[in-house]
């Protein structure tokens, strides 16, 4: 490295008025201030044109096959040669590892993230990410895991704490599901009965929750009051496939899990009667050519 009375101040070669030191840490000459040597260049015409027009073009296309594929290679070398900062190799720690920002730089950090805007994607672009994922496009389109891949996730998962929940955060579970109303779109057969409803002036709630039994769940529709009917009123809109409906095929063909939720459907409605409901039970095959005189004469 030369002192600084062999470092004399320089005007930038390119013209611009401005100064630098002659030499760098490393003790090499330097005329131009860093970047300023694009303003000296003065490309011809036909480089301007590749300049310009050889975005998007691949290697085959610009070199041929053989001399792209050595391109290639060459560049594979280069980059697993090349010297990544410290903190970016592989098992070494973070720059902010033990280290701690100060609060003022904590208040600066959450004031420039509430500046952020972030766009939502539009439905053009979550239709494409979509599309990226179904079928063979999908990266993991027909492949298995390996022996050796298998052993490395069980051993990452060797150890590994799972989060225990309390007594008391069942109830705050159990008391915020309650809350949430599922599904968050109404089906087109429930949409039909509530449109029913609607036109029949009668009061009802979506989705009411009803704690009054063993296996508490959101029922469809919930009829608090109705004239000359003192009971308060359930109407269930079940999907002939979801619910196992036997008219339509045998039961002992459904699934497990189809044959749990028609016995699910047994208890609660037998268990809704026991606390002094009216439950109503409409099929999907029902309701789909229903009429609203035909509702009446079920709802009264």
């Amino acid at each position: 490295m030369t002192n600084k009375k062999e470092n004399p101040m320089i005007f930038c070669v390119c013209g611009c008025g401005q100064t630098r030191l002659k030499y760098d840490l490393q003790g090499r000459e330097r005329l131009y201030i860093k970047y300023h040597i694009n303003n000296c260049r003065q490309y011809s015409k036909e480089k301007k044109r590749k300049l310009r027009y050889d975005k998007g073009i691949t290697y085959e296309q610009k070199f041929g096959k053989e001399k792209a594929e050595e391109i290639k290679e060459r560049i594979k070398i280069a980059i697993k040669n090349n010297s990544s900062p410290k903190h970016f190799k592989k098992g070494n720690p973070g720059y902010w590892l033990g280290k701690k920002r100060s609060s003022d730089t904590i208040v600066k950090i959450k004031e420039a993230r509430k500046k952020q805007i972030i766009k939502p994607f539009s439905e053009e672009h979550k239709r494409k990410i979509g599309d990226a994922q179904i079928g063979e496009k999908n990266h993991m389109w027909d492949k298995i895991p390996s022996e050796a891949t298998r052993l490395k996730l069980h051993k990452a998962n060797v150890g590994r704490r799972l989060s225990i929940i309390t007594p008391a955060g069942r109830i705050k579970l159990r008391e915020y599901r309650i809350k949430q109303v599922f599904p968050i779109q109404d089906t087109k057969i429930e949409v039909k009965i509530q449109n029913f409803l609607n036109e029949l002036g009668i009061e009802f709630f979506a989705h009411q929750h009803i704690s009054e039994i063993r296996y508490g769940y959101q029922c469809d529709i919930f009829i608090p009051k109705q004239d000359r009917i003192l009971q308060k009123t359930i109407i269930e809109c079940d999907g002939d496939y979801w619910h196992g409906n036997p008219e339509l095929k045998d039961f002992r063909l459904f699934s497990k899990k189809i044959k749990i939720q028609r016995c699910l459907d047994f208890e609660k409605t037998a268990q809704l009667e026991e606390q002094g409901f009216r439950v109503i039970r409409l099929w999907e095959h029902e309701i789909k050519p229903m009429e609203i005189n035909q509702f009446k004469e079920k709802l009264i």
